[in-house]
């Protein structure tokens, strides 16, 4: 082979190394985010404005662990109203993340009348896991604890889902299986993993989709046992007809730069029948409740009241 011949040969190889590499990396961001912990989460929402000084502590947390479809320990807590009722909310917080980040959405809930469930993903807070898996698996678990919700309120239940980033995703996919929640809201999710892989590539780490892309999606599924493909609410959605009989609100921030306010833009144009969206303007990732609280809880219980037959 003339020298020319060996140069490309050996560009070639440190080219495939370098995409390869690319590839590992995220995946290894995406399924081993470090645990957030109790008090870096506590200090967190204080700061947003989410929680006072002394807050979670003062909370009637009713904390307890049950196991997930595959033997996994997760962290679990009830947030009771204080009075009797057949509502409950289950409430998925985000990546990376614990369930105190999200007892602002919580707090919502138990005020109108409900019980909320709080989890830890697997992976994620206290809960068992070595893995995350951008909601491929989440939402198994999420299942079970709809039904777990469903037992504890007994005949008569009425059971919703309120998910941020991807748990906003995680919401949308168990809306699409057996025994789905009688309502959604999906904060800031993502439409699809494998189009959000492109976004991140290209606006993070200035990299085109091909062939990152598909070398990451070939590594998740050696690595997490699901391509990126395998995880697309959109496609769910669109493959159930629009799911039209689950009312789903979708809520995004204007300026969210982690994931953009398209993504519920397309899943809401997807979604036929009883749907909602709702735009924060200038509302950063995960901010919406934050800059816009008031309007964040009349909207939510508009959205009640207009798409449920709450008990």
């Amino acid at each position: 082979m003339p020298v020319w011949g060996w140069i490309l040969l050996g560009a070639a190889a440190l080219l495939l190394l370098f995409v390869f590499t690319v590839a590992a990396l995220v995946v290894r961001y995406l399924t081993h985010q470090p645990r957030d912990t109790r008090e870096a989460a506590e200090a967190k929402e204080i700061e947003r404005g989410n929680l006072m000084a002394g807050e979670l502590d003062a909370l009637p947390l009713q904390e307890f662990t049950v196991k997930g479809f595959d033997g996994l320990t997760l962290r679990c807590a009830w947030l009771r109203c204080g009075k009797e009722t057949k509502r409950a909310a289950v409430i998925v917080h985000g990546f990376g993340s614990r369930y105190e980040h999200v007892l602002k959405y919580a707090k919502l809930y138990t005020a109108r009348g409900y019980d909320a469930l709080l989890f830890d993903h697997r992976h994620c807070g206290e809960s068992e896991g070595s893995k995350t898996t951008m909601g491929y698996l989440e939402r198994r678990d999420l299942a079970q604890l709809i039904a777990l919700a469903r037992a504890d309120k007994g005949e008569g239940a009425f059971v919703g889902i309120h998910g941020e980033s991807m748990g906003g995703a995680t919401v949308l996919l168990a809306a699409c299986m057996e025994e789905p929640p009688d309502f959604v809201v999906a904060d800031c999710p993502y439409a699809d993993l494998t189009e959000e892989t492109k976004y991140d590539l290209r606006y993070e780490c200035h990299l085109p989709a091909w062939p990152f892309v598909p070398a990451t999606s070939l590594i998740m599924r050696l690595c997490a046992g699901f391509f990126l493909k395998d995880v697309s609410p959109l496609r769910e959605i669109e493959s159930h007809g629009g799911l039209p009989d689950v009312p789903i609100l979708f809520v995004h921030g204007t300026e969210d730069k982690l994931i953009p306010c398209a993504a519920s833009k397309a899943l809401y144009a997807a979604k036929q029948g009883k749907k909602a969206l709702f735009i924060v303007e200038g509302a950063e990732h995960a901010r919406s409740i934050v800059r816009a609280r008031p309007k964040y809880a009349e909207t939510v219980y508009a959205f009640l009241n207009e798409f449920t037959q709450e008990p």
